[in-house]
């Protein structure tokens, strides 16, 4: 064998092997874009995941976010509920004191009515008791204008008696006695508050002084 054939094998055997790399890589580079284009699968499937996660990161994010705001809004209203309890206690506290002081209030309302009514019962009786009072007194000054009345009379009398004594001169006779007694019993009379200081006297003396004057007159 020549060596010129020795080289075309060696160069043959050469190419076979080539052939095979190439075939073997042509078989791994088949391999690589299969497995390229599953690991292209698998990255739009992730960058698909990854874009739902995202979504439902920002969608958890936004119901964070609405959480936290309803959280503050519910503190807010909880703050402001205890605010108008604690108002709603002061103004229950108010409305209690309120009633007790209206309750207080009726009480002596009742109690100035009951003392208006005493009073007014009282009034009433003084009036009824200055009424009867002026009444008496009304009967008291008639009785003293009767009995001033009389007492105009009795001096009349006690100077007609006077005179006749004067004119008769009978000063120490049973006549001027008697006269004497009759001015004296008036004057007891009047003083007593007996209105008809001129009831018959002259019953008590008789005819006895009127029958002496009437003599020493004569």
């Amino acid at each position: 064998m020549s060596s010129v054939d020795f080289m075309f094998q060696e160069t043959r055997a050469m190419l076979e092997v080539t052939e095979q790399h190439l075939h073997h890589a042509d078989f791994r580079i088949d391999c690589l874009r299969s497995e390229n284009h599953h690991l292209t699968l698998i990255n739009e499937h992730l960058e698909n995941k990854f874009a739902q996660l995202q979504g439902q990161f920002n969608i958890e994010s936004y119901r964070r976010v609405m959480a936290e705001h309803s959280l503050y809004h519910m503190s807010h209203e909880s703050q402001s509920y205890k605010t108008q309890l604690e108002k709603s206690n002061l103004l229950e506290n108010v409305i209690e004191q309120l009633k007790a002081v209206n309750s207080a209030l009726a009480e002596s309302q009742e109690e100035q009515q009951k003392a208006i009514e005493k009073e007014k019962l009282a009034r009433q009786e003084e009036i009824d008791r200055l009424k009867v009072e002026n009444f008496n007194l009304k009967e008291k000054v008639s009785d003293l204008k009767a009995s001033l009345e009389i007492c105009h009379q009795e001096m009349e009398e006690f100077s007609a008696i006077d005179n006749a004594r004067s004119m008769c001169n009978v000063t120490n006779d049973k006549g001027f006695m008697a006269l004497r007694r009759f001015g004296d019993t008036v004057a007891i009379r009047r003083l007593s508050g007996n209105v008809n200081v001129l009831e018959p006297i002259s019953e008590e003396f008789g005819e006895e002084g009127s029958e002496d004057s009437e003599k020493n007159c004569d």
